[in-house]
């Protein structure tokens, strides 16, 4: 008699992320990367980050300024790291808030979406295909900043159709964190700097328009985005 052995199934390849490290390996991980991002923050290989998250940060004020009715006229970043978006319309207290927030936002959806392969790829891809749209559509303020967030979304374009899985998660999750280091970077240096806070800030302008003081919108800012952080603490991974 002849035992006839039935084939093995075909195993279901699952996505793994490309480091493997229990919770304190990656919290340990996590402080000494933003340890060194913060005192090289400023080197200029790091500049299309910064340019990048700064986009993120204006894209903040015009997803708010769309939502909330208005239009968008104009947007830019410059070399020089400042940011620019002129809307019409729209709520004004919530589009000064959309930026910071925006920022935080974005690095905590960035983060997430590394959780599965499929997820870091649309991430990739959305944030490639409005940054895309930015340059193009609502080109201002300085030629070669947006030139350089141009070359970043098409870089992003081709990370989410054309790179490894890994790759894509390592490049994912570094933008995410670069994000949210930026937000509270520059909420530090515009509202918390020595000689007060800078008059052209989103801060400056909610206590012109409120009443409430600077201070007070920048340590909401903090205390959200550190909210957030705790909460999702456990899928951030």
């Amino acid at each position: 008699m002849v035992r006839v052995t039935p084939p093995k199934r075909a195993r279901r390849e699952v996505y793994q992320p490309a480091f493997s490290l229990n919770r304190m390996q990656r919290n340990v991980l996590v402080i000494v990367t933003c340890c060194v991002v913060l005192l090289a923050w400023d080197i200029r290989p790091l500049l299309p980050l910064r340019l990048l998250v700064i986009a993120f940060h204006e894209l903040g004020h015009a997803i708010v300024a769309i939502l909330s009715g208005g239009e968008v006229l104009v947007m830019g970043v410059g070399t020089d790291e400042s940011g620019f978006t002129l809307t019409r319309g729209g709520d004004r207290f919530a589009i000064l808030n959309g930026g910071y927030l925006g920022s935080i936002a974005t690095g905590i959806a960035l983060l997430l979406s590394v959780r599965t392969a499929a997820g870091a790829r649309a991430a990739a891809g959305i944030a490639g295909g409005l940054l895309a749209v930015v340059a193009v559509r609502f080109h201002g303020v300085d030629p070669v900043g947006m030139s350089v967030v141009l070359v970043t979304s098409v870089c992003l374009l081709g990370l989410a159709t054309r790179s490894p899985n890994w790759f894509v998660e390592v490049v994912v999750r570094c933008i995410g964190w670069f994000s949210l280091l930026y937000a509270l970077i520059d909420i530090r240096n515009d509202v918390f700097r020595a000689g007060g806070p800078d008059a052209r800030s989103d801060a400056a302008a909610l206590e012109a328009l409120t009443g409430v003081a600077a201070p007070a919108w920048g340590m909401t800012w903090l205390l959200l985005g550190v909210g957030m952080l705790w909460f999702l603490r456990r899928r951030l991974r």
